[in-house]
């Protein structure tokens, strides 16, 4: 059962204590006294919630800041009648709630209103007005009076709801616009909603999201009636007469909301909300997204590749679709739409990551490669995000999990995304993807990181997990003595099993004293090794402004190719003692398993003729 907190504060003589009596005494106390213990309000007593427990706390004018804090909800009187109490309520009682906290709603509450004489000329809205300016954690304002027993339900009513449906992260308290980061989460939610991404809800959809949220069915002319409705709260430009016969666009989805939240049914709003899996600061919860239990999944199955499933790329590419210019293909502009309904808007600097152009015109297959690379990066950062999107799949049904195998470095992988680390000369901190093609003309795609230094080397070789997604590490050197160095400092501190390629960038024939890659590949017992000039290719310069040694691969169709046929058979890229040496377990084990599978069978066959003989002399005896 929930439990609401709702601390009672004000001056003395407010009328504090006589609300809390009378509210559950319902009749006024003569003598009151200073303060009361906590009273208990049981769900039976306000039918309207059931299932929690509301707490109402009485206060002293030496309230503490703890007791502040342990509300949920504070209930701020003053008295109609005594000037002097509404002038402490902004030189008082609000800056000191606010600097306890400022997440903790408040309720301005006029005691008395029965003594208010008749002439009397302020009303609540010229008190809560200026000051829901100031302090923007004050919801609302009620006046009651606890000698006439007057809207003291309403006050108990109104605590309850700021705490279980509040109206702070909804709507802006000043200019009663729908915050950005509800018109964010109704965004998403309306793309959900919306199957055939037309831009619409029809009848159909619409009837889909009232059974899925309120367990209810809407009649036909219950959805023309809501249509018509918001035609005539809409403006032409939002919602026409032709987009009524289409169905609900999100102007009119968005009108809507404002509606409930204008009529207070902001319960309504909440429910919806709490469907598509917000909480209360409206970000998606952390129980839909990737728990600590995958964490320990990825330990002990241990993971070696997470590429995306056909569901979520079929997903996508409906995005893709939906969001395509007349062009064909995605801009700047297209993707800020797309990303509308995440935290943070775009999350790459796409001309950083791939091979587009800073006036970058994005196709399907980049498209597809920025989600490959984003969820063998992180995944639970990817998953997230393509969750804010608007996909609405498990985490397994998103992802196809590449689990290691011993006999990995003996056979071709089956993964489509590889991963390739760049140590050595001229590297900075970068990561980029491209789209390659491997064998039996089967599409791909290459992630590139950078390490630049010695101590990201270090970090690197502490992250089992980031080496357990590594398939092709590339060692960049210039030939010189310091670069050799730096090399055979780090090749001895990396997995044996990886596969390895190096890569020479020199200008011309080797110069004297520069140490020739073949050395450099004898150290790391590798095959594969290349030497290319440093020179970018123009289309690079246009892209970076500090060309890295990654630019310098991505420039050469030799380097791209040499890490491609490793990435797919690693075994060109390790020492061939190694390979032998895993043969040899691969045969033992096999040769295990086949003597364990004869030998089953042959006790069985052998069972089985013994029983069965024996069974045809007695029926012979017979």
């Amino acid at each position: 059962m929930r439990e609401i907190r709702i601390l009672v504060l004000g001056d003395e003589g407010v009328g504090k204590t006589s609300i809390i009596s009378t509210i559950m005494s319902e009749s006024f106390p003569k003598n009151p006294p200073k303060k009361i213990p906590p009273v208990c309000i049981p769900p039976d007593m306000f039918v309207q919630y059931k299932d929690i427990s509301t707490i109402l706390l009485d206060s002293s004018q030496d309230v503490s800041d703890n007791e502040i804090e342990r509300a949920n909800v504070i209930l701020l009187v003053y008295d109609v009648v005594l000037q002097e109490t509404k002038s402490r309520l902004e030189m008082y009682w609000l800056p000191k709630i606010q600097a306890v906290s400022e997440e903790i709603p408040i309720i301005l509450v006029g005691n008395k209103v029965d003594m208010r004489p008749s002439h009397f000329d302020i009303d609540l809205e010229d008190i809560l007005t200026p000051l829901i300016m100031k302090f923007k954690q004050l919801e609302m304002g009620i006046e009651c009076s606890a000698k006439a027993y007057m809207k003291l339900i309403d006050v108990v009513f109104c605590a309850q709801r700021a705490v279980l449906f509040p109206i702070a992260p909804l709507q802006d308290p000043i200019t009663k616009e729908l915050t950005e980061k509800f018109e964010k989460a109704l965004l998403r939610i309306f793309r959900i909603c919306d199957k055939d991404f037309d831009g619409y809800l029809d009848d159909w959809e619409i009837g889909d999201l009232q059974t899925n949220v309120f367990s209810s069915d809407l009649l036909p002319c219950h959805i023309d009636g809501l249509k018509e409705f918001l035609y005539l709260k809409c403006k032409d430009e939002q919602y026409s007469k032709e987009d009524v016969e289409k169905g609900l666009n999100f102007e009119a989805f968005k009108m809507l909301q404002t509606i409930f939240i204008k009529k207070m049914k902001l319960q309504t709003s909440w429910l919806i909300l709490e469907h598509f899996c917000y909480n209360e600061k409206l970000r998606i919860s952390e129980e839909y997204l990737v728990d600590t239990k995958t964490r320990l999944r990825e330990e002990n199955e241990q993971w070696e590749g997470i590429e995306l499933s056909d569901i979520a790329k079929e997903y996508l590419t409906k995005l893709y679709d939906k969001y395509e210019n007349s062009k064909g293909y995605l801009n700047h502009d297209d993707l800020e739409d797309i990303f509308q309904t995440t935290i943070e808007g775009i999350p790459w600097e796409i001309e950083e990551i791939t091979n587009i152009s800073k006036n970058y015109h994005i196709d399907l297959k980049t498209w597809i490669g920025l989600w490959q690379k984003a969820f063998s990066e992180d995944y639970a950062s990817a998953y997230e995000l393509i969750v804010y999107l608007g996909f609405c799949e498990p985490f397994d049904s998103t992802v196809d999990i590449k689990i290691e195998r011993q006999d990995a470095l003996l056979s071709q992988s089956g993964k489509t995304v590889f991963n390739c680390f760049i140590i050595g000369k001229n590297c900075t901190s970068r990561s980029y993807v491209t789209d390659t093609v491997i064998m039996n003309k089967k599409p791909a795609y290459l992630v590139f990181t950078e390490f630049d230094s010695k101590c990201t080397m270090e970090e690197l070789i502490k992250d089992q997990r980031k080496l357990n997604y590594c398939d092709v590490i590339c060692l960049i050197y210039d030939g010189s003595e310091k670069s050799f160095k730096f090399i055979s400092e780090v090749k001895d501190s990396l997995p044996k099993e990886i596969a390895k390629v190096v890569i020479k960038i020199s200008e011309g024939d080797n110069l004297s004293g520069m140490i020739p890659s073949e050395e450099i590949a004898n150290e790391l017992k590798t095959s594969q090794f290349l030497e290319v000039s440093p020179q970018v290719s123009e289309e690079r310069k246009e892209m970076v402004t500090h060309p890295s040694s990654l630019d310098v691969i991505l420039s050469s169709k030799d380097a791209l190719e040499m890490i491609s046929s490793t990435a797919l058979c690693p075994s060109k890229g390790v020492d061939a003692n190694l390979v032998d040496q895993l043969r040899e377990e691969v045969a033992s084990k096999n040769h295990q398993k086949y003597a364990l599978i004869f030998g089953s069978v042959t006790i069985a066959l052998g069972c089985l003729f013994y029983f069965g003989k024996k069974h045809l002399t007695d029926l012979v005896k017979s």
